[in-house]
């Protein structure tokens, strides 16, 4: 009888990173709000951390003069954070993550997306439904709704104003879209006083905010302030409280040990401390070091000399600190810098290049979004720029541009496309 051996043996390599590496990472990729939840926790949790009232942040350099930063600070981590309250299963996790994805670019939800959706996923329609009512509630508010009409019925309803006068006026939009003006003020019965006071209420509540220009946003918590020190600037990372180690509390427990078990406790103990407030320091020197080499990059930019961001990529950075790339990106993930003009993503200062036809100057995602920006600003109310024009605009100037990046840079900007800018221009117009 022949004698078959069906065992297999494989080797391969992957790397792996040491326990310390990986807690010092996740210590690096935190925000302010973030770590200093981190510390607190660690603080209940650790009987050798104690508050230490008396740190000071030292982690301080000067650059030269600092003007604007200007760009939007994406919401998607905040979003997706509030769907953990919903205990979602990963099907339906994998839904919102693709209405998000959608929503970022069209706006509003679509039926026939929904209908594909529901077939391509196999969940009902229904069942789709309730996911979009329940991330309705959610921040930023407004999302996920399916027109001009849901949007302007959520924010009066937010803001407690959505009484008998602004129901009629949402339910009779329609009109005022597809007939015009005149049509709408006879069929409602409004008078110019009371249409006005409507319109006025939605541009309080923030109705028009995506046609303005790159917006501040100043409800986020700085990681990093460029703040102005005579006639230098300097760069700091906002202090967090770093907690110290009881150092007395450690010797008496070792000298009371009785048990392995106890030992070992102690032991590991002592050493996530120590990992904790090594960790948080190399953070802040880590933060510290890349926002002044792209401060000390964007020179003239700060200082005013130009109105454009030079493009940097996170290899040259990390080459220049001496560390490795995914440091970077992780050390500016989810961070924010407080300048003398408000307080901004620091990715913004590290805009990416893109290929032109003309090489007269070097063209960047940053400047690229300014463009559109002011483009649409200037843009004839009563017949707004589509992205195939925008793209046009731009291949004048010897940029090569899709239209679907073209929207995605308009998304960024959160600016409605050009159907629904021309439905929010002719309100504008009562």
């Amino acid at each position: 009888m022949e004698k078959k051996n069906d065992l297999l043996l494989s080797v391969s390599q992957r790397p792996a990173l040491a326990q310390s590496l990986r807690f010092s990472l996740k210590i690096l990729e935190m925000n302010n709000v973030e770590l200093q939840e981190f510390i607190n926790s660690s603080l209940n949790d650790n009987p050798f951390l104690k508050e230490n009232e008396t740190y000071s942040n030292n982690y301080k350099l000067p650059i030269d003069t600092v003007a604007n930063v200007a760009a939007p600070i994406s919401s998607k981590d905040d979003f997706f954070k509030q769907i953990a309250f919903f205990k979602f299963d990963e099907k339906q996790k994998e839904i919102t993550a693709l209405l998000y994805e959608y929503v970022l670019e069209h706006k509003y939800v679509c039926g026939d997306f929904l209908r594909n959706l529901s077939n391509e996923k196999g969940i009902s329609y229904s069942d789709l439904l309730d996911i979009i009512k329940k991330l309705q509630t959610l921040s930023p508010h407004g999302m996920f709704l399916f027109n001009l009409q849901d949007k302007i019925k959520s924010i009066l309803e937010a803001n407690g104003k959505f009484d008998t006068e602004h129901k009629i006026f949402v339910q009779n939009l329609p009109i005022l879209f597809d007939r015009g003006l005149a049509a709408f003020k006879k069929h409602v019965n409004f008078d110019d006083s009371t249409l006005q006071r409507i319109i006025r209420n939605l541009k309080n509540a923030g109705l028009y905010a995506g046609v303005d220009d790159f917006s501040e946003n100043p409800y986020r918590v700085p990681d990093v302030t460029i703040e102005k020190r005579n006639c230098s600037y300097n760069v700091e990372v906002e202090e967090v409280q770093i907690p110290s180690i009881d150092n007395e509390l450690c010797r008496n427990c070792l000298k009371k040990i009785k048990s392995k078990q106890d030992e070992r406790y102690i032991k590991e103990k002592i050493c996530e401390a120590e990992l904790l407030v090594k960790a948080i320091h190399y953070r802040s020197s880590t933060l510290l070091r890349i926002v002044q080499e792209i401060a000390h990059r964007q020179n003239d930019f700060f200082t005013g000399n130009t109105s454009f961001l030079v493009p940097i990529d996170a290899q040259s950075v990390a080459h220049s600190i001496m560390c490795h790339q995914s440091t970077v990106h992780r050390a500016i993930a989810n961070k924010t810098v407080a300048t003398p003009c408000g307080i901004f993503d620091i990715k913004a200062l590290m805009p990416k290049e893109i290929k032109s036809d003309k090489n007269a100057h070097i063209v960047t995602d940053y400047s690229v979004k300014k463009y559109i920006q002011t483009l649409i600003n200037n843009e004839p109310k009563d017949s707004p720029y589509s992205d195939s024009e925008i793209v046009y605009f731009l291949e004048g100037r010897g940029i090569t541009i899709s239209r679907r990046t073209i929207a995605k840079y308009r998304n960024d900007l959160d600016i409605a496309n050009s159907n629904e800018r021309l439905k929010e221009y002719t309100l504008t117009k009562i």
